[in-house]
């Protein structure tokens, strides 16, 4: 299995890639320093916008390996199925068969390095299925108990009251829901000119309505 063969097998593929259209658009945003008890996944080569930030998605229910990278863990818009089965987004797999072959210089599983027979190239879009899988709100660490299809996650986030919102003066991740208040008590508050009093305003959840 050579490089040319799997990148136009992807390029095939990747032209039926389905997208979902969407006005919200996200920013990065920090680090949060609350608890993160829920593990997810980054996925990657998704069109909707909250999924680009790569804060990792937890679902309802565990997915199939058969949807993960072996090597980055990540979930991607289409995976490629070796013919040892195991699974790999196209950026691990054009890097390991640059990097790896066996003594005979053929490609090899980038899993545990198994010689991998014939040329086939099994490239399977994970989109339509996982669009339809439910998801705990990427703001569940700050307490939002919503649960979604993945989707609907970014029109959630765009009204979600749980969303993070840097403070002007602690520059920690703090909900919308618990801005106001926050910014009343931040231990790091100063005094404000009045020309910098509309910047510290920050989020305001009259501005966002219940899902």
């Amino acid at each position: 299995m050579g490089l040319a063969k799997l990148s136009r097998n992807h390029g095939e593929r990747g032209q039926e890639h389905s997208s979902v259209a969407t006005t919200t658009s996200v920013r990065p945003r920090k680090t949060s320093k609350r608890d993160t008890r829920r593990g997810g996944y980054v996925l990657k080569g998704f069109e909707i916008p909250i999924l680009k930030t790569r804060r990792p998605i937890s679902f309802v229910r565990r997915l199939s390996k058969s949807r993960v990278c072996v090597l980055c863990r990540a979930v991607p818009s289409r995976v490629i199925e070796l013919s040892c089965k195991h699974v790999a987004c196209y950026g691990c797999l054009s890097l390991t068969f640059r990097r790896d072959k066996d003594k005979r210089g053929n490609d090899v599983c980038p899993k545990d390095c198994v010689p991998l027979v014939g040329e086939n190239v099994n490239v399977v879009d994970n989109t339509q299925h996982l669009f339809g899988k439910m998801v705990f709100c990427i703001n569940a660490p700050f307490g939002c108990p919503h649960q979604c299809t993945l989707q609907d996650l970014d029109a959630h986030i765009s009204e979600c009251f749980f969303e993070p919102f840097p403070c002007t003066f602690c520059e920690n991740d703090i909900p919308v829901c618990e801005y106001q208040q926050h910014l009343r008590q931040c231990p790091q508050r100063r005094p404000l000119l009045d020309s910098d009093r509309g910047d510290a305003a920050g989020p305001s959840c009259q501005k966002r309505r219940v899902a």
